[in-house]
């Protein structure tokens, strides 16, 4: 089987960062491509479901986008999911938290995955080290 070169260039989908919420210690996991598009498609049904309980569209889509990626991102010290789907860690957290561990993960991503301002050239120079 062959090796992803991409994934092991930016540490493959084994980028963990620990975090503490409900005063228990997580991680946090840079999700793939796939479980982006998996999240996506949870959270399309999740909005329309508080739509139809008469959430306004726009903060049903921020609340499901959010809960979905939590739910996805969000793991156990035994590497195992903290919540089944996003609604469970809708049903789960509370705005406070659920802002949290997603500004948690955005600063993750950014750690790891953001070259700033560098040119093409430098990106290819920091591959090839």
């Amino acid at each position: 089987m062959k090796k992803r070169v991409i994934s092991e260039f930016f540490g493959g989908n084994d980028i963990r960062e620990p975090i503490f919420v409900l005063g228990k210690k997580m991680y946090i996991k840079l999700l793939t491509v796939y479980e982006m598009v998996l999240c996506d498609t949870e959270s399309s049904k999740l909005t329309e479901i508080l739509i139809n309980d008469g959430i306004e569209e726009d903060k049903a889509k921020v609340i499901s986008e959010n809960s979905c990626l939590v739910s996805m991102c969000l793991y156990s010290i035994k590497s195992k999911r903290i919540f089944k789907d996003g609604l469970d860690a809708m049903q789960s957290l509370t705005i406070e938290e659920l802002n949290k561990i997603t500004n948690e993960y955005i600063e993750v991503k950014n750690r790891f995955l953001s070259f700033g301002d560098l040119t093409l050239e430098e990106v290819n120079g920091l591959k090839k080290n």
